[in-house]
């Protein structure tokens, strides 16, 4: 993210679909700080939920802690998502289908498979 000054939110949630939706509820709510357009938001939450889809294909179900690090300023929001302890590392396949899901979205993704964390970003500009 840029230099200007930044908030940091942190969110623990265990590994199931239900509390999952909290880290997506939570990413739109901070992009709105953004005044984004609402199409750019909904990707936000599209590419936040793939991100998710992702780290409980290797999850043990809610015993495992998705950890949420979300970083916002003026100008960005990044989405940090990691799977703590995952039953094995996210798998070449799954990462792929993650890429070719989320590249026409409005956001930029990246996946580290041996941490299994995925990070999610939007600018408040387009690029």
């Amino acid at each position: 993210m840029g230099g200007d000054a930044q908030d940091e939110i942190r969110l623990d949630l265990p590994a199931s679909g239900p509390y999952a939706r909290i880290a997506r509820v939570a990413a739109s709510s901070l992009a709105l700080r953004l005044r984004a357009p609402a199409r750019r938001i909904e990707d936000l939450r599209l590419a936040v939920d793939e991100a998710l889809v992702l780290l409980l294909s290797v999850s043990r179900g809610e015993e495992d802690t998705i950890h949420g690090r979300y970083l916002v300023s003026d100008e960005s929001l990044a989405v940090e998502l990691r799977l703590e302890a995952p039953v094995r590392p996210l798998g070449t396949a799954a990462v792929e289908r993650f890429g070719t899901l989320v590249e026409p979205l409005d956001t930029r993704c990246r996946v580290d498979a041996p941490t299994a964390t995925v990070v999610v970003e939007l600018t408040a500009q387009d690029d």
